[in-house]
């Protein structure tokens, strides 16, 4: 993993950390708990979120994804390395390697 994220070109910038569907209050968004947030990878923020909907909410993982990755590209641009990284940081945030 760290051989290829190497070769890559990533963003780096402050990240949350741990952006997840209970963030969702009736339908609103209200970010808080910013426990894990810290200059890293943007990619893995993106990918934490990712994770979540695997394990939580399998049935829209898709569905939930393709918006969740629109809107987060209508505020910042991600490069092709870092929306290609996102799959193997949902490993780290799965092993926590």
């Amino acid at each position: 993993m760290k051989e290829e994220l190497a070769e890559k070109n990533l963003e780096i910038g402050l990240c949350h950390g741990a952006f997840h569907n209970h963030h969702l209050n009736n339908g609103e968004l209200e970010v808080f708990d910013f426990d894990f947030t810290a200059i890293g990878y943007r990619s893995y923020d993106v990918a934490v979120s990712w994770w979540n909907l695997l394990h939580n909410d399998k049935r829209q993982e898709q569905e939930c994804w393709d918006s969740f990755l629109q809107g987060y590209l209508s505020q910042r641009e991600l490069t092709k390395d870092d929306l290609q990284s996102a799959p193997l940081f949902t490993l780290y945030a799965e092993y926590g390697c």
